[in-house]
């Protein structure tokens, strides 16, 4: 833990010198609906807190996001955090519209919601990859455009050495004012060789 701690804080003073003439403060907040029959009805609420810094790599004209985060999830059904994950993550530019996202984070997850083995709260140490596609659709509101965002993710369990879950979510989202975005999407979660779980999440992202 002191180690991992050592590390995070290292990655965010060297993030906040090198990227500090684009900052920017995320706080996004996801309200999760369960639909499959593993959680049906269950509602939880997520907020996760980033600080992102960007960087455009001048030689291959591109995008870096750099962004050290934090985030829980609180479960209405038992009154209790379900799982709590704290992290670095970067993404790139891949081509317009299409980026490429890397994060290892530190988990710990509630033993009532741990759907890989229940029993006791597990606490790993986590790597993920994935990629995001974002584009515009011609469905315009306030004369802002509604885009169409879809994500996968796949997570790795660095104590166990194994993938854990996939996560594959689409939908769409409409930027309602320079410091505010909304979205509504569904989310699949396989739990690699165990159950597989589908949500309806509405997102408000508050941009500072």
């Amino acid at each position: 833990m002191k180690k991992f701690l050592c590390v995070f804080v290292t990655l965010f003073l060297f993030s906040s010198l090198a990227f500090s003439e684009s900052f920017e403060f995320r706080s996004r907040n996801e309200y999760i609906h369960g639909l499959s029959s593993t959680h049906k009805d269950e509602v939880q609420y997520a907020n996760k807190l980033s600080l992102n810094w960007n960087f455009k790599l001048e030689r291959i004209n591109r995008i870096l996001r750099i962004a050290p985060y934090t985030e829980i999830t609180y479960n209405f059904e038992t009154d209790e955090l379900s799982k709590t994950e704290t992290g670095l993550e970067a993404e790139l530019e891949i081509i317009k519209y299409l980026n490429f996202y890397s994060a290892f984070q530190y988990a710990t997850i509630n033993k009532h919601h741990d759907y890989i083995c229940a029993g006791k709260d597990k606490i790993n140490f986590e790597l993920l990859n994935g990629i995001t596609l974002s584009i515009p659709t011609p469905l315009k509101v306030a004369q802002r455009p509604v885009r169409f965002r879809a994500k996968e993710t796949y997570v790795y369990d660095l104590d166990s050495h194994r993938g854990t879950r996939n996560e594959i979510e689409g939908g769409f989202f409409w930027q309602a004012y320079k410091y505010l975005d909304l979205g509504l999407k569904w989310r699949h979660i396989d739990h690699i060789h165990y159950t597989d779980i589908d949500e309806a999440v509405g997102v408000v992202t508050l941009i500072f």
